[in-house]
């Protein structure tokens, strides 16, 4: 039984750093209420995650980033992806660990996606549609 789900998207939006997480926050809110699971992703709310623009891939911030991403995907039972950028580097991360780990995967994504797409479940109807309303207010 599903009862934990993990958040992935971009932290940063075009033209709005930082976008990302608050965006996310949001629609965190929004999954647990129309889920009643609880989300184990802690990047949106992360004094790590918000540290500027992280220059180098190497050192504690990137590290714990990682660690901390890693074990938030390894705690819950599903995963649930927003491809919201055109990169969405970490995501494509996000995917691969939970795909390892036999994690249903759920991803919602605009435009043109990758082979390893065909490996998830879409959104359900009632996430897309709560997150179309959610926008239009």
């Amino acid at each position: 039984m599903t009862s934990t789900f993990y958040f992935g998207s971009a932290y940063n939006l075009p033209n709005e750093p930082g976008g990302g997480a608050r965006k996310a926050r949001s629609i965190i809110n929004l999954l647990e209420r129309i889920t009643d699971w609880h989300c184990t992703s802690r990047w949106p709310w992360s004094p790590f995650h918000g540290v500027g623009e992280i220059r180098t891939n190497v050192g504690p911030t990137p590290l714990t980033i990682a660690t901390t991403d890693l074990v938030d995907i390894g705690r819950a039972d599903v995963v649930i992806l927003l491809a919201n950028t055109g990169t969405c580097r970490g995501m494509h991360v996000e995917l691969g660990v939970a795909l390892a780990l036999d994690k249903p995967v759920f991803l919602h994504r605009h435009g043109e996606g990758t082979a390893f797409d065909s490996l998830t479940k879409p959104w359900e109807k009632v996430w897309e549609v709560s997150l179309e309303e959610e926008a239009d207010r």
